[in-house]
């Protein structure tokens, strides 16, 4: 008997494997989104967690400057290489060895300032960065989670006693660390051409002791 063509697409449309074809043409490719998101932010948080540790192990050599560096309480150029060449060693065979960017920012105080009277010394103020030699990132979008102005971090500064009588305002030490995220599959699923993922970075503030 001769079914017509609307009579087929109903057959179709109601055959259970006709359905369970549709159904899984219509759900892999969301699951194969998902997979992907899932694989870049494994990438991404994995990345965030090894800046992190690298971050508060720098910071601490930052920290000890009365130890490390002979007293002297100014960063120098010297000091951020030296940062940097640690971090490569501490990340020893692991992929961002060599993509890490290292910056550190200082604000020191004038020696006019008194206990009562915090005073910025803008002249004395650092802004040092030795970018990755692999995928390197450009200083600016290297930047430190904290403005270093902000009255909210001028505020962190402690008042150091030298003597009975005399004393200054500890300088603050901003370290930053960042790297290029990897391609992002999910992206590249989405928009079929390379994308790169924003800067990862880590940043800590600290003061010597």
């Amino acid at each position: 008997m001769y079914k017509s063509k609307t009579e087929y697409n109903n057959l179709y449309l109601y055959d259970d494997d006709a359905t369970a074809t549709i159904e899984f043409s219509m759900v892999f490719p969301i699951i194969v989104l998902l997979g992907l998101m899932l694989i870049d932010f494994t990438f991404h948080f994995s990345t965030e967690s090894k800046l992190a540790r690298l971050s508060n192990s720098m910071s601490s050599v930052i920290r000890e400057r009365s130890i490390l560096y002979a007293a002297s309480d100014v960063i120098k150029s010297e000091d951020v290489e030296s940062i940097k060449k640690v971090v490569d060693v501490l990340l020893g065979s692991d992929t961002l060895k060599g993509s890490v960017g290292v910056r550190v920012q200082a604000i020191y105080f004038s020696d006019a300032s008194s206990k009562t009277n915090k005073i910025v010394d803008s002249s004395k103020t650092v802004d040092i960065y030795v970018s990755g030699s692999l995928n390197p990132v450009d200083k600016d979008k290297c930047s430190g989670h904290y403005n270093m102005t902000s009255t909210n971090v001028i505020n962190m500064s402690p008042w150091m006693k030298t003597s009975d009588s005399e004393g200054k305002w500890a300088p603050l030490y901003q370290l930053t660390l960042c790297t290029k995220g990897r391609d992002s599959l999910f992206k590249n699923a989405l928009a079929g051409v390379g994308v790169i993922a924003e800067t990862l970075s880590t940043s800590n503030i600290v003061i010597p002791r």
